[in-house]
């Protein structure tokens, strides 16, 4: 358990790769991620008014939370929980690792501790990324269109690739009567081969980039 919770807190808290399908994801420090996620960049207007930022309500809810219990195990092992989330992180890993190593905690707290990092690794991932979508411009192999159309009228690709953290990339083909899937470093390959194109690998996602 230790060395999962040490890489836990490594993505946490730091850039990292991960191996997914047997290919090398590279990912930012996932608290950096989810922070960015909270304010991506986006804007309305208030009340007819101004512009105003829009929140991501559930990142928020996410970095509030590993933020407030980061806090809370610094202060049960008498450690300062003040500083960014990734500060409180790192902090009170050091100082568990170090009361466990010279035999100063049990089992049960060693236990809660790795568990509860875990947890906030998957907390963020179950967030997904947004930004890491990519349309295919060629016809749906399955089906043969090239379209699909909103509810609104507006046109788009009918096959895209969209990525979440810890998943492998999938493929689909969003027409109501097709509904293709590809899922899977592999498959989304043979997509790419069944359309007459090679997979962009880097337009595929902003932080997945597959092994050389």
């Amino acid at each position: 358990m230790s060395n999962d919770t040490e890489f836990a807190v490594t993505r946490l808290t730091e850039p990292h790769s991960v191996i997914v399908e047997g290919h090398t994801v590279h990912w930012p420090a996932l608290l950096e991620w989810v922070r960015e996620q909270v304010t991506p960049g986006l804007s309305r207007k208030k009340n007819g008014g101004g512009e105003g930022c829009l929140i991501n309500e559930q990142a928020m809810m996410v970095l509030e939370l590993i933020d407030a219990e980061a806090q809370l195990m610094c202060e049960a092992l008498f450690v300062d929980g003040k500083g960014t989330p990734a500060e409180k992180v790192t902090r009170a890993w050091e100082a568990a690792r170090t009361e466990r190593q010279g035999g100063r905690m049990d089992d049960d707290q060693w236990e809660r501790i790795c568990a509860g990092i875990t947890r906030w690794v998957w907390l963020i991932e179950d967030l997904g990324d947004p930004e890491t979508e990519r349309e295919v411009t060629e016809p749906c192999p399955e089906c043969g269109e090239r379209y699909s159309f909103t509810v609104k009228g507006e046109r788009r690709s009918a096959v895209y690739i969209h990525y979440k953290p810890g998943n492998a990339p999938i493929a689909e083909c969003r027409t109501g009567e097709c509904s293709a899937l590809w899922v899977g470093w592999q498959q989304v390959a043979r997509l790419g081969a069944l359309v007459g194109s090679d997979v962009d690998w880097e337009a595929l996602a902003a932080v997945a980039k597959p092994a050389e």
